[in-house]
């Protein structure tokens, strides 16, 4: 009989003689694994040998190998640890017509999506759910002290007061506490029992009401407040929270809540500019609601996404290519961020009865390929398109596109045909490494009504690659509604985002110096941002900083006003 293999002469040999790619990782991984007649270790198993070894001592570690261990690398390739959660099913009290409604899910979400199925075998406890998410991502080698919080399960703003802020808490607990002996549901959600766990979840319910009755929003305030000042200097640091909510909940005071509970950035569902497809598709919203939303958000700061719906029912495709060159054309839209969802039929939709009739006949694949295609002509530099299709399990598409590698579709036909797409996804470095002599500054102006926009960034010479960019706004002489609610903005420009690119470099890591998030882009463009609003008359500049970015800003001269981290920038 064989021994067992010795993982950490493997992790020697790798270390001697290191791959030149994950090709040449996979082949060394045959040869040594070879007269073992086992299977290939998983690259998690690897990690941890590798991990164990750097920490007492045997070897020292290796950025390059860490590089090809690394599962999912395109996780935290952007800069962050992205962890999504998902609230129970309480919110959103309309009834749009394509919108799917699963009993004891979050309306608009799928049991077999793999974040609802972590969800529903957490029972919905978003502690637990971040517990699971920050062991999955140190099992595969990704550091996570730079947390981006997404909260999806429909309309935010529709849940009880005492709910969201119990929600956050639990977060911020996760993160400041996390223990991997606690962890619930993580690995099961791909195990063959999971579907028959989670159907009778399903039929059983939760038992969130109980909970909610117990709690009192007075008395969780301060306990959140509390995990947050944890957070600020902790190992695992909430750098931003974002939620998504539909454009009618908007308003100065419900901003003034979500910055309390450490939001950053929200999501709306616009779907439509066309009213008629709106009506059509019971969305009981009008594109007044969308523009009213989009500018109250921006004067407070935060980073705006739109959820945009192509091939809705009644709508075409010269419609909708009509809608996206509108989309940032307006001043009064021009979002952050887009998520393109194209319309799909799910069983647990009125839609889909319409579509059975033979009423609604979706777009084909190529017809979709070409709207998007043409809707990226429109997308600006200062966009950046984070998803092209809803994580949606085929066998649930009853019509529909049901290609899961849309965007690597799209991006062979935009080379087929000579086109390339601007937004900031398209030109991240991923692994390119930045270079001083071949970098340079980028100023752009952005016409929005009312005031001033500008876009900085750091990019290639030949401007195909963004390195770190950041969004400033000039104070609105008509957002005294939010100054109302948010005193502290009272006069002062907003950086509503400062983001740098490349690999997440842990805070304190001084390796690996040609990284952008270690150039000192963010300080230089953090210096031209105030060198801008001064030319303007602007004497006071605010940050709508993460909990977990404050320590940062308070080296630049930044402190905390409210939920803002302020300065004075006289000159």
């Amino acid at each position: 009989m064989l021994p067992l293999p010795d993982f950490q002469q493997l992790i020697r040999d790798l270390n001697q003689n290191l791959p030149l790619n994950q090709n040449g990782l996979i082949n060394d991984l045959r040869k040594w694994m070879g007269p073992y007649k086992m299977n290939l270790p998983r690259k998690s198993e690897i990690w941890k040998v590798y991990k164990s070894m750097v920490d007492s001592g045997a070897i020292q570690g290796n950025p390059e190998l860490e590089n090809l261990l690394r599962k999912r690398a395109i996780r935290t390739i952007s800069g962050v640890a992205p962890i999504t959660v998902m609230t129970a099913p309480l919110s959103c009290p309309k009834n749009c017509l394509y919108c799917p409604t699963e009993r004891n899910m979050p309306k608009s979400y799928l049991s077999n999506q793999p974040a609802a199925m972590r969800a529903v075998l957490s029972d919905f406890d978003p502690g637990a759910q971040t517990s699971s998410r920050l062991k999955a991502l140190h099992q595969n080698g990704h550091s996570t002290d730079k947390i981006e919080i997404i909260i999806n399960g429909g309309t935010w703003s529709a849940h009880p007061r005492a709910y969201q802020t119990w929600y956050i808490k639990k977060i911020f607990e996760a993160c400041n506490h996390y223990d991997v002996t606690k962890v619930i549901g993580e690995g099961i959600a791909e195990s063959g029992e999971a579907k028959n766990i989670i159907r009778k979840k399903l039929i059983t319910g939760h038992k969130i009401e109980e909970r909610l009755q117990s709690e009192d929003d007075s008395v969780l305030i301060p306990k959140l407040l509390e995990e947050q000042k944890i957070n600020e200097t902790g190992q695992n640091r909430v750098i931003g929270i974002t939620l998504e909510t539909r454009p009618d909940t908007i308003s100065a005071e419900e901003l003034a809540r979500m910055r309390m509970l450490g939001a950053t950035k929200v999501e709306i569902g616009v779907q439509t500019l066309y009213q008629d497809i709106a009506d059509l598709n019971r969305r009981e919203q009008c594109v007044q609601d969308v523009k009213d939303a989009t500018k109250l958000l921006k004067d407070a700061g935060f980073k705006v996404a739109f959820h945009m719906m192509p091939a809705m029912y009644g709508s075409t495709p010269e419609r909708d290519i009509e809608m996206f060159r509108t989309l940032f054309a307006d001043p009064d839209l021009k979002p952050d961020f887009l998520k393109i969802y194209p319309c799909l039929v799910v069983k647990d939709s009125d839609l889909y009865e319409i579509f059975k009739k033979g009423d609604f006949k979706p777009y084909s694949t190529k017809t979709l390929t070409d709207v998007i295609i043409a809707a990226k002509q429109f997308v600006p530099r200062y966009c950046r398109i984070s998803r092209l299709h809803r994580d949606i399990p085929t066998e649930s598409i009853e019509g529909g596109c049901t290609v899961t590698n849309l965007r690597e579709i799209i991006q062979k036909e935009l080379k087929k045909r000579g086109l390339v797409c601007q937004c900031i996804r398209c030109r991240e470095p991923k692994k390119l490494m930045a270079k001083e002599d071949e970098v340079k500054l980028s100023v752009q102006e952005i016409a929005v009504n009312d005031t001033k926009e500008f876009f900085l960034s750091y990019e290639s010479l030949d401007e195909k690659t963004i390195y770190a960019f950041c969004r400033l706004r000039l104070p609105s002489p008509t957002n005294s509604g939010v100054v109302r609610a948010i005193p502290e903005l009272a006069g002062a420009a907003l950086i509503r985002e400062l983001h740098t690119y490349g690999k997440l470099i842990p805070i304190g890591d001084k390796n690996n110096t040609e990284s952008a998030q270690h150039m000192g882009f963010g300080r230089r463009l953090m210096a031209e941002a105030e060198k801008i609003a001064r030319e303007h008359g602007i004497t006071k500049m605010a940050v709508i900083a993460g909990i977990g970015v404050r320590e940062y800003y308070a080296k630049l001269g930044y402190e905390l006003e409210g939920t803002y981290m302020v300065k004075k920038i006289r000159s």
